[in-house]
């Protein structure tokens, strides 16, 4: 059973309506991909929010997609700072 299988029964068995947070706009794109083939409707029945703010993915589906972009700049140094506190 491939990765696409998995995720596919996944979101068939999802409680509907919900919401996904995917790790990126290429896996929310696939992810709207596998509701159009199972019907099921976006954003009704499931909201898809994915990272990075690629206008490239999202902008250019039906539906569009919505996506946050993430501040890793930030992300690290507070990850670096919190590294910090457990050897102080």
């Amino acid at each position: 059973m491939t990765w696409t299988d998995h995720l596919r029964r996944w979101i068939r068995r999802l409680p509907k309506p919900c919401g996904i947070f995917a790790a990126n706009d290429e896996v929310s794109n696939h992810i709207r991909g596998i509701c159009a083939t199972e019907r099921i409707s976006v954003p009704d029945e499931i909201a898809i929010v994915g990272v990075d703010n690629d206008e490239s993915i999202c902008a250019n589906v039906h539906p569009n997609l919505s996506s946050v972009l993430a501040d890793n700049e930030a992300i690290g140094f507070r990850a670096a700072h919190l590294m910090a506190e457990q050897f102080l």
